[in-house]
């Protein structure tokens, strides 16, 4: 599980409309900012790339974002691999389709092999060859939130370990057949993993977010994210932009420097990583 092999989920540009959409702030109010006409901004928004030199400092400061951070990212950064030495019983797995790059997890106790999985992605066939091979029974499931691109896998999961349990946030005003609700102040135990749900909304209405403790050998605790939080962004506000910021600001980034982010799209990063280099989070 390598995540220096995988691209940023959001260049540039789409964090400059993310950012537009979160502080209200029009198209050519932009522009105006960054010294670039309304279609070159909005070029540069579709694909990262614009012909005249964009000013970081001015648009940044008028998106509340930070210069420095965009401009890194404008310029190719990416981030280095994350050390997963501490975390010996996490995979990530990732499938594609219409172009969407989707991540899944697995976990389990290394004792009692109990296994859960965290997002099912597009698909699920090389989830569950690793599963079968080391003798892992998945025995929950976790879903951040209901989009196809994090349930396609459900399905085919369900098949191969029919005792397994859905764990997922309950739809605001919608019932779902589902194995069980889940609650904020609810602990579900996988051996001597804790799972912690925390509900976020603002990606969806139901979005939801899992923190995970008790590795062995006293690992950090670690996010599984969804679409709420990215290595250099955050996610959509479908459901609301200011709800997904300030969750992500206060139930995230409360969590130790050290605390592993598995996002849904995109590489794995930190919450210290992502305060100095997330230009929505970091400071000047």
């Amino acid at each position: 599980m390598c995540s220096g092999l995988i691209q940023l989920e959001d260049h540039a540009g789409e964090i400059i409309r993310k950012a537009r959409a979160l502080r209200n702030v029009s198209l050519g109010d932009a522009a105006d900012a960054a010294g670039v006409s309304s279609l070159e901004l909005l070029e540069f928004e579709q694909t990262g790339k614009c012909d005249r030199q964009i000013d970081f400092l001015s648009l940044g400061r008028l998106l509340s974002l930070s210069p420095k951070a965009i401009q890194k990212i404008a310029e190719g950064w990416r981030p280095e691999p994350v050390d997963l030495t501490p975390w010996q019983a996490i995979r990530m797995f990732t499938g594609v389709r219409y172009g969407n790059v989707s991540n899944s997890y697995l976990v389990w106790d290394e004792f009692t092999k109990d296994g859960g999985v965290f997002d099912t992605g597009w698909e699920s066939t090389s989830l569950i060859d690793f599963a079968h091979n080391h003798q892992i029974r998945i025995r929950f499931i976790f879903l951040t939130h209901r989009h196809q691109d994090h349930t396609t896998g459900l399905s085919e999961i369900l098949k191969a370990y029919p005792g397994a349990t859905v764990c997922e946030p309950k739809y605001y005003g919608e019932e779902l057949s589902v194995s069980y609700w889940q609650n904020e102040d609810e602990t579900i135990t996988l051996g001597q993993l804790r799972v912690h749900p925390i509900p976020l909304p603002g990606h969806t209405g139901e979005s939801t977010v899992f923190v995970v403790d008790g590795w062995a050998n006293k690992a950090p605790a670690v996010v599984f994210s969804g679409d709420s939080l990215f290595c250099g962004s955050i996610g959509k506000g479908y459901y609301s932009w200011q709800m997904l910021f300030d969750g992500v600001k206060c139930k995230i980034f409360s969590l130790p420097h050290d605390t592993l982010i598995c996002p849904g799209h995109g590489p794995l990063t930190t919450v210290g990583r992502e305060m100095v280099c997330n230009p929505f989070f970091a400071s000047e």
